[in-house]
């Protein structure tokens, strides 16, 4: 039996250095049947050089313009040949059995995540769990960034990346994928994770404004219905108070909170918070 194709599509912005070693680390997969996209979302940095630069074909495109990494998927999707879709972003790298692991799950299913290992202090972030269902998906993006994501060609040009939202569009793929069919999970740490001092998502995240931070519920807002008011308001809390404990004016994102979230929502949180911090002291 012929094994399916994978196109990998690795989405890139300005980090020559990353951007290798993420190559490398799909070039060194166990998995073979696959092709590498790499989509460069208008870098001032030449990335061309560091996809020209390996002796294996590498497609290579750059975008016109900035526009996030959720459009730079969908580009990647569009131009993919083969039967599944797995995503990496530059700054995170694949363990080497990532793909075959991941390809061997999606028999069934319409997608598959996996679990992670902290690349700066190695600690890993496993659910012990084979499928992911709505349930689960309403607790928040508790799996994995796209990193970890793998799909069906056919579904994901039927449930593409929002390309709207800043924050959260990989959970709200998952959301969406999870109403057409299965998504699969593998118990297994597969890739490498970057938190880091670089530019990224996170790092915006931890020193965002107050009056800045309504991009980052916008996932949740859109999904409203499906969550459930109840669950609807826990996610917008927990994200309002993610980075509290690094921020000043703390009080002025706890009210934010109860305005936005509800007092009741927004005090789970916190006992939630002092929760998890008495289990590490223990």
């Amino acid at each position: 039996m012929n094994e399916p194709k994978v196109s990998v599509v690795i989405t890139a912005h300005n980090r020559p250095d990353y951007l290798r070693a993420a190559l490398k680390t799909v070039l060194d997969q166990t998995y073979r049947n696959t092709e590498i996209i790499v989509v460069d979302d208008a870098s001032q940095i030449d990335l061309a050089g560091v996809a020209g630069s390996f002796p294996h074909e590498i497609r290579y495109v750059r975008q016109s313009e900035n526009g996030g990494p959720s459009r730079a998927r969908n580009r990647g999707v569009a131009l993919a040949g083969g039967d599944y879709v797995a995503f990496l972003d530059d700054d995170d790298e694949w363990l080497a059995d990532k793909l075959n692991a991941q390809v061997a799950a999606m028999e069934g299913h319409l997608a598959c995540l996996c679990g992670f290992i902290f690349l700066e202090h190695g600690a890993n972030q496993v659910h012990n769990i084979k499928h992911v269902n709505e349930d689960l998906l309403r607790l928040g993006n508790i799996f994995c960034g796209a990193s970890g994501f793998m799909g069906r060609k056919d579904a994901l040009l039927a449930c593409p990346f929002d390309d709207n939202l800043s924050s959260g569009e990989d959970w709200d793929v998952y959301v969406r994928l999870s109403q057409r069919g299965s998504i699969a999970y593998v118990p297994e740490p597969l890739f490498r994770y970057r938190l880091g001092s670089h530019e990224s998502i996170t790092t915006k995240a931890r020193t965002m404004q107050i009056s800045d931070i309504g991009v980052r519920l916008e996932h949740i807002r859109k999904n409203r219905i499906w969550l459930g008011e109840r669950q609807y308001r826990i996610l917008l809390a927990r994200k309002i108070l993610e980075y509290i404990g690094s921020k000043k004016g703390k009080l002025d994102y706890l009210f934010y909170s109860v305005r936005v979230a509800s007092f009741s929502a927004t005090l789970k949180i916190l006992f939630d918070k002092v929760a998890r911090s008495r289990e590490k002291l223990t």
